[in-house]
């Protein structure tokens, strides 16, 4: 969910109805918690790796400061995850200046998103093997456009990528384990540029088998974290 200016909420998942109307995916509530009827998705029929981005369940969203919403979803089958990432006007219309962005891969463990202040995106995904061993990941940024920011050039960050968010500054928060099964998880954090910030290193004991969580970064510097 994502709370508007003007109060309304805007929630997305996996579903197709709404308080009794037809909806896919995403929709918008009046601060009463009624229906907003006057927000419907419906976009001319765009395809993504085959599929109607509308029937994406949606994993996330991010209010942008002008109103407009970066929606991304993620759908799941015995082929791989598909990935898409798309902005919508406030009123639900498609941003047809935002070139959706999707991608395909059997590898896909775990996606994460962060929309910075500028309208910039961030994307870390881990992919791993069929033996839950991590392979590789990759941190990458879009800019307001979805072209690859060129200018950010992330370094390698050990370990299966767990949580991803920003600091009201501007920095990058990481949280990483060594294990599918988490025993450790590491913190990291870069600068707003992808560099290190060689200030900052913690180490949070999580135990569980798939740490599926988020974090958040408090005005006063303290972080937040949740998860399974």
């Amino acid at each position: 969910v994502a709370v508007q200016a003007d109060a309304k909420i805007v929630a997305g998942g996996r579903f197709t109805q709404m308080n009794g109307h037809a909806r896919t995916n995403l929709a918008r509530l009046n601060g009463d918690g009624s229906l907003d009827t006057a927000f419907e998705f419906s976009a001319a029929p765009l395809l993504v790796q085959g599929i109607p981005i509308q029937s994406y369940p949606v994993r996330g969203i991010a209010i942008q400061p002008d109103g407009r919403l970066v929606i991304w979803g993620e759908s799941e089958d015995t082929g791989g995850a598909s990935v898409s990432v798309f902005r919508i006007h406030p009123d639900g219309r498609l941003d047809t200046s935002f070139s959706p962005v999707a991608w395909r891969s059997k590898l896909v463990r775990r996606t994460l998103f962060g929309l910075q202040p500028d309208g910039k995106l961030l994307i870390g995904q881990s992919l791993v093997t069929s033996s839950q061993k991590t392979t590789s990941q990759s941190l990458i940024r879009l800019n307001p456009d979805s072209k690859l920011d060129q200018g950010f050039q992330a370094p390698d960050v050990a370990g299966y990528l767990r949580l991803l968010a920003l600091q009201p500054d501007g920095k990058i928060l990481l949280g990483t384990t060594t294990r599918f099964e988490d025993l450790e998880l590491a913190l990291s954090r870069l600068h707003a540029d992808g560099t290190h910030d060689a200030t900052f290193t913690a180490k949070v004991q999580c135990r569980g088998f798939d740490f599926t969580g988020s974090a958040a970064a408090q005005p006063d510097g303290r972080i937040l974290i949740g998860g399974n």
